[in-house]
């Protein structure tokens, strides 16, 4: 393995080193200079690790003759409602959306328009539909996992300086990670409401780890929520259980799906990927030998007799309400699940809690991530890629004192996570997103190594190596492809 890794590098070398560089931009394409204009600090958040500034964005009137210019957006359906709404209503995110929408509508003289995919979209059937679109659409936004961006259908979003990334309503622990040679296509920002909504978190029961004289406030602050910690209370309250009858009276330790156990996997620090400071990206998921201990540590968890492990690919949240039940019946103590599921678990009456997803070891640091993002994309036959940057940048710049704050402050910290406590550990969620280069990118038949991970670890009786030996193999190739598409862009 060690040879094919050196072949990877070798044939990164041969690609060219990525660099720092901005690609132009056809000039007919453009309705202004691409130039923010001058700009002031609006407010400064400071934290108790960062401080970040946020600079006031410059509006600019787009109307013609008084009359607001259409600005269309390609979306997924069903994926619509942080984006665009007719009316207000009391629905915090519907009412975030709509609020949103008629400012950048009054500020920037346009009329916010939609355009929904069939919703049963696949990636040739949005290939066809953008190539086919003219100059149809403003703005694209397509599921991350359909890898749109090696089909040269979009921008490079870092040649246009409309759009400030180095503010805090980019989502640079995405961005970062999906940046080749300086070449950006596809982004989340603050409008992508998706990486908030779908961060994985665990819900647990106060009652139940109040009876064994717990403060899991206290453990996740000391840094000691770990997988041992999680599996060790999960076992206590589950003791006795028998596991060989079909009654409904079993007591689980931890209840995980599909989407919690390929999150988890991250949390416990995962790295498939690695990006070196020159901008090259070497391919870890099998050198890494603590990616193995890793592995088996969350296989150990997802197959303990005290876990509630239940799979069924995309369609495994099918049954979210029914495994909150369990939760708040007292027959489990934790439910590894997205943020968005809050208020299914509150419905169930249960006296829960919030928490991170347990770390590796302890003394470690905390890692989220969201399993699954919508993101932002100009096309190249956008008739006017200043008026399309300018517009995307305001909906970001918007989002967070509208949509982010309808559902992350009022609707989850609020009222979901209804004590300051559960909304800090919400925030140390949100704080440590991260997204690995090859989590984004894994396909079947491109870059699979998550995919192998997940197999090995889903399976009880799949070997890691069985899985991720032949996936290394079609991954080296798609690194390397990937690769020398965004150096020939």
């Amino acid at each position: 393995m060690k040879k094919i890794l050196c072949a990877l590098l070798c044939l990164i070398m041969l690609l060219g080193v990525l660099v720092s560089c901005k690609n132009d931009t056809p000039d007919n394409k453009d309705s202004g200079s691409g130039t923010k204009g001058e700009e002031t600090v609006s407010d400064v958040v400071t934290d108790t690790e960062t401080e970040t500034t946020r600079t006031e964005i410059v509006n600019e009137d787009f109307s013609q003759g008084g009359v607001a210019r259409d600005y269309t957006m390609y979306v997924r359906k069903s994926r619509n409602h942080y984006l665009y709404a007719e009316k207000d209503s009391t629905d915090k995110v519907v009412s975030g959306t709509y609020k949103r929408n008629m400012k950048v509508q009054e500020d920037f003289g346009v009329n916010i328009k939609i355009k929904e995919d069939n919703g049963d979209t696949k990636t040739d059937e949005w290939i066809t539909a953008l190539a086919n679109s003219g100059s149809a659409y403003d703005l694209a936004v397509p599921d991350y996992w359909w890898l749109l961006e090696q089909q040269g259908l979009f921008l490079n979003l870092y040649a246009r300086d409309e759009l400030a990334f180095n503010q805090d309503y980019w989502y640079s622990q995405w961005n970062d990670n999906v940046t080749i040679n300086n070449k950006l296509y596809t982004v989340a920002g603050d409008a992508s409401l998706e990486v908030l909504e779908n961060i994985e978190i665990v819900f647990f029961n106060k009652d139940m780890t109040d009876t064994l004289g717990l403060d899991m406030y206290q453990i996740v602050n000391d840094k000691k929520w770990t997988i041992d910690k999680m599996l060790e209370i999960g076992k206590q309250v589950s003791a006795g259980m028998d596991t060989a009858d079909t009654t409904d009276d079993d007591v689980y330790g931890a209840i995980y799906d599909v989407h919690s156990l390929r999150s988890q996997l991250i949390s416990a620090d995962l790295k498939l990927t690695e990006i070196k400071d020159n901008g090259t990206i070497e391919l870890i998921a099998e050198s890494r030998a603590l990616n193995l201990n890793i592995q088996a540590k969350v296989k150990s968890l997802i197959h303990d007799t005290s876990t509630n492990y239940f799979g069924g690919g995309s369609t495994a949240r099918t049954n979210m309400a029914g495994k909150a039940k369990l939760l708040g019946e007292k027959k489990a103590a934790f439910y590894a699940t997205c943020m968005y599921a809050g208020s299914t678990v509150k419905k169930t009456g249960a006296n829960y809690g919030v928490i991170p997803m347990p770390m590796y070891e302890e003394g470690g640091e905390y890692i989220s991530t969201s399993y699954g993002v919508s993101t932002f994309a100009i096309p190249k036959t956008a008739a006017d890629y200043h008026f399309s940057a300018v517009i995307l940048d305001a909906l970001n710049y918007h989002s967070y004192n509208t949509v982010v704050t309808g559902f992350f402050d009022t609707a989850m910290k609020a009222q979901i996570a209804d004590s300051p406590e559960d909304a800090r550990m919400m925030d140390i969620a949100r704080e440590s997103l991260y997204f690995d280069f090859a989590w984004m990118l894994d396909q079947g038949g491109t870059m699979n190594v998550f995919s192998a991970y997940q197999k090995a670890t889903s399976n009880p009786t799949t070997e890691l190596s069985s899985e991720l030996t032949p996936a290394m193999q079609t991954s080296i190739t798609g690194l390397a492809n990937i690769i020398a598409f965004y150096n020939q862009e």
